[in-house]
C-alpha cells in the first residue's frame, strides 16, 4: 500500500517494492555425470634444460668425469646457446642419478698382457726369494682434480699420463721381512742405477 508523503509543494507516492526469490536451480543430470575428481598439474616452471641436453651432458661427462660445474655450463652455452645458472646444472645432475665421488686414477701406460706375463714368471718362486725395489721420493706432479662424475655406486676411473721431474728420490729394497737397504740420491733414476742397485741387493 502507498505512502503519501509531502515536502514542500511536492507530494510523491512512495510504493514499497517486493524482492522476488531466487527460484532454486535443479540439476536433474547431475547423477548421470558422476562425482567430480581433481586433476593432477605440474607445477612451477618448465625445465630450461631438455632431456636431450642433459643426455648430452652425461656424454660429456663419460669422456671427461672431472668437468667442473662452470665448465658444463660454458658447454650448454656453446652447445646450445643455453645460459642457466650453476644450480641448475647440478640438479640436473642429481636427478639424472649422478654425484661426485673421488675418482681411482689408472695409469695410461698399463699392459695387461704384460703383467699376466711378469706375474706367469714370478710364480715359480718362493716368497723369501723376492726382493723387491720400489721407486719413490719428492716430485713436481700436475695438479689432478680431486673429484669426479660419475652415476651413484659407481667409482669414476680417469687415465691419466703421470709427469715426474728431477727430485730427491728413495730407492729401497723390500723383503717380506722388512726393508733389505735403501738409497737416497738426487738425479734421475735410469736403468743403470736401478740394475746397478739389484745388483747390490743380490750380492747382500
Amino acid at each position: 500500500m502507498g505512502v503519501l508523503r509531502r515536502r514542500r509543494s511536492l507530494t510523491c507516492l512512495v510504493v514499497p517494492l517486493e524482492r522476488s526469490k531466487p527460484t532454486p536451480t535443479t540439476f536433474s543430470g547431475l547423477e548421470a555425470l558422476g562425482h567430480p575428481t581433481t586433476v593432477a598439474i605440474d607445477g612451477g616452471r618448465r625445465r630450461s634444460i631438455t632431456p636431450p641436453m642433459e643426455e648430452a651432458l652425461l656424454e660429456l661427462l663419460d669422456e671427461y668425469p672431472d668437468f667442473y660445474l662452470d665448465e658444463l655450463q660454458e658447454f650448454l652455452w656453446v652447445e646450445y646457446e643455453l645460459q642457466v645458472s650453476l644450480s641448475t646444472v647440478s640438479r640436473t645432475l642429481k636427478s639424472c642419478g649422478w654425484s661426485t665421488k673421488i675418482p681411482r686414477r689408472r695409469a695410461g701406460e698399463q699392459c695387461r698382457e704384460l703383467r699376466n706375463a711378469y706375474f706367469h714368471d714370478i710364480s715359480s718362486y718362493d716368497s723369501e726369494q723376492i726382493v723387491c725395489l720400489d721407486q719413490s721420493g719428492c716430485d713436481r706432479r700436475v695438479g689432478f682434480r680431486r673429484t669426479a662424475w660419475s652415476p651413484r655406486g659407481l667409482t669414476p676411473v680417469m687415465v691419466t699420463k703421470f709427469h715426474r721431474g728431477q727430485r730427491y728420490q728413495i730407492l729401497p729394497a723390500y723383503t717380506q721381512n722388512g726393508i733389505l737397504l735403501a738409497r737416497v740420491f738426487q738425479e734421475a733414476t735410469n736403468g743403470e742405477i736401478f740394475e746397478g742397485s739389484c745388483g747390490f741387493c743380490c750380492s747382500r
